[in-house]
């Protein structure tokens, strides 16, 4: 191979070079940014012992609230009762009728 040959694929070389260093400082520059954004937020974040005290205070409202629940519920279980039996007997006493009503046969 000559000198100017070799020369020219040097100079090829040394441009592709060039041209990928262009592209890594690109690509690090990228994330410097997003790390400076993402330390800008961190001030603002809660910490762990703010969301175990969050988490703490909804799981005494959650149990509070079960609790006025089954109260509710047994307080209106005699009457809640009363109705489904109620509805079963009417239902059932209905079906004949219903199904006379109905019935497509001769």
């Amino acid at each position: 191979m000559d000198q100017s040959a070799q020369d020219a694929a040097l100079e090829a070389r040394v441009g592709w070079l060039e041209q990928d260093m262009h592209e890594v400082k690109l690509t690090l520059r990228r994330p410097e940014r997003l790390i400076a954004s993402i330390q800008a937020q961190i001030p603002h974040l809660a910490t762990k012992a703010y969301v175990e005290r969050v988490r703490g205070d909804l799981e005494t409202k959650i149990a509070q609230v079960r609790g006025e629940v089954r109260v509710d519920l047994a307080k209106m279980g005699g009457t809640h009762l009363g109705l489904v039996a109620a509805g079963i007997t009417t239902g059932a006493a209905s079906l004949p009728v219903l199904a006379r009503a109905f019935h497509a046969g001769p």
